[in-house]
């Protein structure tokens, strides 16, 4: 009697274990499933990237970008990135043109500098001076700051065709370039 009954928690043991790793195993596929869909993938490709390398860069490796391709003679480069890290770097390339402003007035010490302002899309910036303290020879680097920030937010939201284009004006709003 006492076999049959040490036979049968035995049974019962091995149920139990059974049971235990069929559900642990339910687990992992959940997991593995919110990993997925978490990693999900994306590929992004930029033009003008004829002198781009196939190398990843440590800040692009830093940014989420699991490989890039290089097409040289199209001129393109190939990214992978997770859906999530893309939208990371895209609000950091949105701050990259705002944060324009602050390098033209501080950092290149350009006066006069009153507000930017952009369009929703970044295709436009209107930099507003003040008349007093601007130097018009400060046009043209204001330009191409705000341009290059501009143009390549615009490469990485697939316009690469869109027509950027900043504007200054004094005060009063009279277009100075």
């Amino acid at each position: 009697m006492k076999k049959i009954v040490a036979v049968l928690l035995a049974g019962i043991m091995l149920f139990a274990f059974a049971a235990c790793s069929a559900s642990s195993g339910e687990d992992d596929t959940t997991a593995q499933s919110t990993t997925e869909a978490v990693m999900t993938s994306v590929t992004v490709t930029i033009e003008d990237a004829e002198n781009e390398s196939e190398e990843l860069t440590s800040a692009e490796k830093k940014a989420g970008f699991v490989s890039k391709t290089v097409n040289a003679d199209a001129g393109t480069a190939t990214y992978t990135i997770s859906e999530t890290d893309l939208e990371d770097y895209m609000e950091t390339l949105e701050k990259s043109v705002t944060s324009c402003f602050g390098t033209l007035s501080s950092d290149m010490g350009i006066a006069g500098i009153v507000i930017a302002e952009y369009n929703d899309s970044f295709t436009k910036t209107t930099v507003t001076v003040s008349a007093d303290e601007f130097d018009t020879d400060n046009i043209k680097t204001i330009k191409s700051t705000y341009l290059e920030a501009m143009e390549n937010y615009q490469n990485w939201t697939g316009n690469s065709d869109a027509t950027c284009k900043v504007v200054v004006v004094d005060e009063d709003g009279n277009k100075l370039s």
